[in-house]
Order: C-alpha cells, then structure tokens, then sequence
C-alpha cells in the first residue's frame, strides 16, 4: 500500500487511485466482465487494450499477480482499460517472471467464465505473445516513473 500512498506511478493506470487520511478513492469503473458481454469486436478490442495496458504497469514498477483480466480491470469513462483492483500485485520483476512463466492466466476462474469460445481463443493468443520474459526485459521500469 505505501507504493500506492506515495503517488509515484501514473494515477491514471489505477483509475485515479487516490490514497490519503481520508480513505481510498477512484474513479467508477465497468468491470471488464460486463463490457465483454456487447459483442466478440468489443471483446476483442478490451483485450487488446488490456494488451497494450500491462506494459505500463511493468513500466511503472509493479504487476498484477494472477492477470485476472475479466474481474480485476475495468473500462473508465474513457473506454480505456484499467486496474480496479490494486490489492493482488507484485514489486519484483523476478516475482513477475515467475508469474509469467507458471502461466496462471491459464488457471483464472473468472476468465474461463466469461471469455468463452472464439474470444477465450483470441485472448489467449494476444496473452500467450506478451506475457514472455523479452517483453518483461523490454518494458520493466523503463519508463521514467511521473510523480502524479
């Protein structure tokens, strides 16, 4: 939670996660999980965004532990895909490769719920092409962090 308290990573990632005295803030999101339910396009188009997403996170200096994709992101006002839920997360990039090589995508219940047939496939593949150890190489911190 201290990572999160000292606003040293681009606010916007996290749906404008604000921490203070007062309590804990964002903006209102639409989980990922009812946005996917419009259409395979509008499914197909969350994942993507989703795949270009993770890398800012990596570039940030954090990751999420399981990529629950379908229950732990939201879509904002925006229609940009973002981290609702900041609890399940990693600090370490060795951390995150581990992740990445068990392949615990493949496991999250959520998703086998709600990403079904020609979209489980596509999500699947865009996964399967950027959670690898070169992308992790290529993107961890190496962004300069903003102070929000």
């Amino acid at each position: 939670m201290d990572y999160f308290s000292s606003n040293k990573f681009e606010r916007f990632l996290l749906a404008n996660l604000e921490i203070n005295k007062e309590g804990i803030f964002q903006d209102k999101v639409v989980p990922v999980s009812r946005e996917i339910r419009s259409s395979l396009e509008k499914g197909k188009g969350l994942v993507d965004s989703y795949c270009k997403f993770l890398p800012n996170i990596w570039a940030q200096g954090f990751s999420e532990k399981v990529y629950k994709f379908s229950e732990n992101y939201g879509v904002n006002y925006s229609g940009e895909v973002v981290l609702m839920d900041f609890a399940e997360r990693r600090f370490t990039k060795e951390e995150t490769l581990r992740d990445i090589l068990s392949k615990g995508w493949k496991r999250v219940n959520s998703d086998k719920r709600d990403l079904k047939g020609k979209l489980r496939n596509y999500y699947e593949l865009k996964i399967e092409e950027l959670l690898t150890p070169k992308n992790l190489d290529k993107y961890w911190e190496n962004k300069k962090r903003k102070t929000a």
